[in-house]
């Protein structure tokens, strides 16, 4: 049969693919899994073969312009990859496919390398690993088996870490046990060096792979194990369009060629530990081994007095660390001297203009800045709006807590640590740090951990918050040398009292009763349909639009709400809404939201994505 029409996917938000005319001279060149360049509108595009036909229904084609690949970027597995990520995250394959490949490859670069394709197995048989290791003590053990048997079989490994710095320790680790090449895919690489590293995989010329999310799409030649470390961490979460989450394209490519994926967490998502529950996962609990002590203060008994946020037992347990030549860390997740600042005289606060939320002063930089889009301006003389000079600063960060300690404890070394510090001060007696400190911590443990206003983890507006705030308090159970102190209001929440006796099993029964019983994930499916735009009044009525198109197709089973400001219902000038959809079923929401979506009249100016279990 001759090529003469090939499907090609591109990556744009249109379902299904575009047919084009193969020119005679590239029938015996074209093959599946190849980039081209073909005409579309009035311009050029890179797109991906996803198919080849002798005929087409179209009686008039475009001709493709060229053939970019000597051999098909995409392997057969790849393809096939690329559709169920299509068909899990209602995005188009096109879309998928662009995500997967590294960004020399979303370019119309030649590439002139062969490569040699294995066969997808026939019948892949998946298995799911839950290696919950609570103190993160043994893991290691288990999973450096797992890889050991797999590479013995001739078959590759992925390793995910959730953050870039751990990539290389994973990798001297790996080296250092198995003696094989590991190649770490850093997305921070100059382009020359990932496009390398990626051939070097493609060619098979390594078997294991080390990196963050976009790993996962790492080109391994018969793969037979991926392993997600810390698989609960939110970093896994890709939020740019088309969002995916790491650990389920895991799963889904663990499905298409047959492989083991190993979850690895201190404190599984609620939704792995029902998968688990539901037989869907193989779960290995490795033994707790003994943390530090857990210091629960109540604020309703120990209420600081206003000019401080130190309660009476945090200040004695850090006099007598400080008495020892100990080192404490306290968390204080705000960053700068004060967050807010506005007239005493009219009341009128300094919000960022871009965003609307009030600007954090930063004494270090005199200047006042946006903690969303980092917009900085210099403090105003006198108000804005009444002109009077009353302006006064409120609330603590952690540049005061700094200033307030140092009056404390005059003798001690006292740094403070953001993300926007350079480096982090080890040597220091007491650190004030926002959460960026978290990913030091392991490697600098400090005798005493605060957590000095751990309600904001507890009241945030998100239904994973419990989860979320469990794994702050697991993880610094383990961090700190001897002692975690945690200032709250609610001593008594399920939360924090399972995270001290380290009841994983009695947090999780709580937890999914919770989320059964107001039919949250993992016992239902969210998609969250995304509107933004410079006009808000233009955005509302999109979104007014959209939201009477879903509820005239709406399917018995698919719960759709009104459109809602979004949590961040302003950002970089943009006004953002959300229209949320729920149901039992995420492909009943997915093939409503494609139905309705694939005839609306979008206005230009307005963005429109689509986010699953946002």
């Amino acid at each position: 049969m001759l090529n003469k029409v090939a499907h090609i996917a591109i990556a744009l938000p249109v379902q299904g693919h575009f047919d084009y005319a193969v020119p005679e001279s590239l029938q015996d060149k074209i093959q599946p899994g190849q980039r081209v360049v073909v005409p579309f509108r009035r311009g050029k595009k890179t797109g991906f073969v996803v198919g080849l036909a002798a005929s087409s229904t179209f009686k008039t084609l475009k001709p493709i312009i060229k053939i970019l690949d000597i051999s098909p970027s995409f392997s057969r597995e790849f393809l096939e990859l690329g559709k169920r990520f299509a068909g899990y995250y209602g995005c188009s394959i096109g879309e998928a496919l662009d995500t997967m490949l590294p960004d020399s490859l979303r370019t119309s670069r030649m590439m002139a390398v062969e490569f040699a394709d294995a066969e997808i197995p026939a019948h892949p048989q998946a298995e799911t690993l839950l290696l919950h290791d609570p103190t993160f003590a043994e893991r290691w053990e288990v999973i450096g088996e797992q890889i050991e048997n797999v590479l013995s079989e001739g078959k590759g490994v992925i390793v995910l870490t959730p953050e870039v710095f751990q990539a290389q320790p994973i990798r001297e680790r790996l080296q250092k046990r198995f003696n094989v090449p590991v190649v770490v895919l850093d997305k921070q690489l100059k382009a020359k060096d990932e496009m390398r590293d990626w051939i070097f995989l493609r060619q098979n010329k390594a078997s294991l792979a080390v990196g963050t999310r976009s790993a996962v799409f790492a080109p391994v030649v018969n793969l037979g194990l991926i392993v997600v470390l810390d698989e609960e961490n939110s970093a896994y979460k890709q939020e740019q369009s088309p969002s995916y989450q790491a650990g389920d394209i895991a799963k889904l490519r663990a499905e298409v060629c047959g492989a083991k994926l190993i979850l690895v967490s201190a404190s599984p998502r609620a939704e792995i530990s029902q998968a688990a529950l539901e037989g869907k996962a193989r779960k290995i609990s490795l033994p707790a081994q003994p943390h530090s002590q857990t210091q629960i203060v109540d604020l309703n008994n120990y209420n600081p007095q206003k000019t401080s946020i130190f309660s009476f037992p945090l200040r004695n347990m850090m006099d007598k660390i400080l008495a020892d030549r100990g080192r404490a860390v306290l968390i204080l997740n705000r960053r700068g001297f004060s967050s807010m600042t506005r007239c005493n005289q009219c009341g009128h606060s300094l919000k960022c203009g871009h965003c609307n939320i009030p600007l954090t002063y930063l004494f270090s930089k005199k200047q006042m800045v946006c903690r969303r889009c980092n917009f900085a301006t210099d403090i105003p003389k006198v108000c804005p709006s009444c002109k009077s000079s009353y302006l006064r600063s409120v609330g603590t960060g952690i540049e005061k807590l700094e200033s307030d300690l140092a009056r404390i404890y005059p003798a001690s070394r006292i740094s403070r640590f953001d993300r926007d510090s350079a480096r982090y001060p080890a040597d220091a007696d007491i650190v004030v740090a926002t959460q960026a400190a978290f990913r030091y911590l392991e490697n600098s443990p400090p005798d005493l951990i605060a957590l000095l206003q751990f309600d904001d983890e507890l009241n945030r507006v998100d239904f994973r918050s419990a989860q979320k705030a469990f794994s702050i308090l697991i993880f610094l159970r383990h961090a700190a040398k001897k002692k975690l102190v945690v200032q709250t209001y609610q001593p008594n929440s399920y939360i924090i009292q399972n995270a001290i006796k380290l009841d994983f099993d009695s947090f999780y029964r709580e937890e999914l009763k919770f989320r059964e019983e107001l039919q949250l994930p993992p016992f239902t499916h969210f998609v969250a349909i995304g509107l933004r735009g410079v006009k808000e009044e233009d955005v509302l009525k999109q979104a007014n639009d959209l939201y009477e198109a879903l509820a005239q197709q709406q399917l018995k089973s698919v719960e759709v709400s009104e459109p809602q400001p979004s949590a961040v219902a302003k950002l970089r000038d943009k006004f953002r809404f959300t229209i949320m959809l729920k149901a039992a079923s995420q492909a009943d929401i997915l093939s409503l939201a494609k139905a309705v979506l694939s005839d609306f009249k979008r206005k230009k100016d307005v963005v429109i994505t689509v986010q699953v279990n946002p």
